[in-house]
């Protein structure tokens, strides 16, 4: 039987979930949209149609992505992209200027509020909280810390974008 404690515990971290894939992705779709404002996407992606496919024929993004980014009928759109593909497009297609430099596989530096690190906390903090059992807690300093931390991401760019 789950005490109150473990399952005020549980709450949080359905709470991050919703926090990241909810307004993270609208984060990150937002810095496509952004991005790729001066062009059609439609265009975009078929300018970039090699990269992609090499994404797809490396595994990086699934049949069902890439079947997002090149419908058999209609147009695509960024609100019909999941976090993980538009942050593997962010990652991969130069158009977006992101500092190829960066290293994206490291533990962070703190302070670090380039649009490169924001993007990397997503996707680690997306990593992370998907791979936590779903009869898994986090305490609530834990949660606290970590709802700042996405929080920060989120409101940052959207100040970034419309202010």
């Amino acid at each position: 039987m789950a005490t109150a404690s473990s399952t005020d515990n549980r709450v949080y971290l359905y709470r991050l979930l919703a926090l990241t894939i909810d307004h993270g992705t609208t984060v990150v779709r937002n810095i496509i949209d952004d991005k790729c404002s001066d062009i059609p996407l439609t265009t975009f992606l078929a300018r970039e149609r090699r990269t992609i496919n090499t994404l797809r024929a490396k595994q990086v993004i699934s049949k069902v992505q890439f079947d997002l980014l090149y419908p058999q009928s209609g147009s695509p759109t960024t609100s019909d992209f999941d976090i993980t593909l538009v942050i593997y497009l962010l990652l991969n297609l130069k158009h977006f200027g992101l500092n190829p430099k960066y290293t994206w596989n490291v533990a962070l530096r703190p302070g670090d509020t380039s649009l490169e690190a924001d993007i990397c906390r997503l996707q680690m903090y997306r990593n992370e909280l998907v791979r936590v059992s779903s009869t898994t807690a986090i305490r609530e300093a834990e949660f606290l810390a970590k709802w700042a931390d996405i929080e920060g991401v989120c409101s940052s760019y959207v100040k970034k974008i419309y202010y």
